[in-house]
């Protein structure tokens, strides 16, 4: 399957270099926009931004893994909600939070 950015988002792209010293540098808001087009961050998504950024695909895939907000394995809604549940939260309240979501 062929990927390719719309000719908005390849607009977009170019003002994001031209903000950046480095293609490598603009790679984190170029996800972004990639993420917000096609929902996810595909293999098929990574090997257009590495292409599009002159990068290695292991680059961009590196970075895409390390960073929780990229989705990788599905596409998602437009809404995406995120509980914090670490113990700062957990003693606010989370599991109250996380139980109220898990029953809508």
């Amino acid at each position: 399957m062929t990927v390719e950015f719309s000719e908005e988002t390849e607009k977009e792209i170019e003002k994001i270099l031209g903000r950046y010293p480095t293609k490598q540098a603009a790679l984190l808001p170029v996800l972004w926009c990639a993420h917000r087009e096609f929902g996810q961050i595909s293999p098929e998504v990574i090997d257009l931004v590495a292409k599009r950024l002159t990068l290695s695909p292991a680059h961009v895939y590196g970075v895409v893994t390390f960073y929780t907000m990229y989705q990788v394995d599905k596409a998602v809604g437009r809404h995406h909600i995120w509980v914090c549940r670490n113990i700062s939260c957990s003693l606010l309240g989370a599991e109250h939070i996380v139980e109220f979501l898990s029953k809508k």
